[in-house]
């Protein structure tokens, strides 16, 4: 079973990084067999080549992510402030896209985490969101509360189309792909997800897909352990709570 897992990955791996090569070859083709192309011509051959360049690396750049995944040196853990960790974090991702950005309460308290792959898993799921939601309009959100003893939930919901619950599980797979002609226009290859499974798991956490009830939507939840709250660490008091912050769309990056 994991020779034909192995075997699988690999042919889905050479499949994603074919197509952008062939796209690669056919237009320097294209400009190979014109005596005289114009300088139109050679920069938009440029611009596509550029975008095909910048997909494979970044598929190279997740393959190596999920690779790495399974070396005892993946983390490197420290404690973090959560207040602050996630409000640094949600101010970054606003900037990059136009959407309905909101930010719930956030406990006080620490975690003991890899600050870069945490913020790479939020990252991914908040991507995920904007994705999947309208230009402007869509809700993209952040919840993060205590889930039991030491552990912590961090939620992002959108308010997209949502994903069958016969898909909820498997949008975690290497290469899944609920929507396999959008994630492709946007680039996607299908391994930003699997990559915040890894995560979770080096962490001794676990990621799961839900719908929002009657709203539609994804809610994903990302739980890890080794969380303490103030009340944890100042004899008994109870922590305050941020009241919610919503954020107007932002402006796209450049």
């Amino acid at each position: 079973q994991a020779f034909a897992s192995q075997r699988e990955f690999i042919a889905d791996a050479s499949h994603e990084l074919r197509t952008p090569l062939t796209v690669i070859r056919g237009q320097l083709e294209v400009v190979a067999a014109q005596p005289n192309p114009g300088g139109e011509e050679v920069r938009r051959v440029e611009r596509l080549l550029q975008a095909e360049i910048g997909r494979i690396s970044r598929l190279v750049d997740d393959l190596l992510v999920l690779t790495q995944a399974e070396r005892a040196d993946f983390l490197r853990p420290e404690p973090l402030e959560v207040r602050g960790f996630v409000s640094e974090l949600w101010d970054g991702l606003s900037l990059t896209a136009e959407r309905r950005f909101e930010v719930g309460a956030v406990p006080a308290g620490k975690i003991i985490a890899d600050p870069d792959r945490l913020a790479q898993a939020l990252r991914n799921l908040a991507r995920n969101a904007i994705d999947h939601t309208a230009e402007g309009t869509g809700l993209v959100r952040v919840e993060v509360t205590p889930a039991g003893r030491d552990r912590i939930c961090f939620a992002v919901s959108d308010d997209g189309p949502g994903i069958p619950p016969a898909e909820r599980e498997r949008v975690f797979e290497r290469f899944r792909r609920v929507d396999a002609a959008r994630s492709r226009n946007t680039g996607g290859a299908g391994l930003g997800l699997a990559i915040v499974r890894a995560i979770a798991e080096a962490h001794g956490g676990q990621v799961r897909a839900y719908g929002r009830g009657e709203k539609p939507g994804t809610r994903m939840e990302l739980v890890l352990p080794g969380f303490s709250s103030a009340s944890d660490t100042s004899r008994g008091q109870a922590p305050d709570r941020d009241e919610v912050v919503s954020q107007a769309p932002g402006p796209v990056a450049r």
